[in-house]
């Protein structure tokens, strides 16, 4: 089994900050357990947070601006 990432861990790889990554957690964006009154995360959870983040970003539509007359 590989060690359990704290939010300090993860804010530093995602270059979050600590309060975003606990939100995230919480709001069940991250992947996350809670041991007591923390949150705990894989290594393969927040890989696949990742992955999946790009790929939403990729396929983002592009959004213009109507223009005003």
């Amino acid at each position: 089994m590989s060690p359990l990432l704290t939010v300090t861990d993860v804010a530093a790889v995602l270059s979050k900050s600590e309060k975003w990554v606990t939100a995230a957690a919480r709001d069940g964006v991250l992947p996350s357990r809670k041991v007591g009154r923390s949150y705990r995360f894989t290594e393969a959870d927040i890989a696949s947070y990742v992955e999946g983040a790009a790929s939403v970003k990729a396929e983002a539509p592009v959004r213009r601006r109507r223009r005003v007359a």
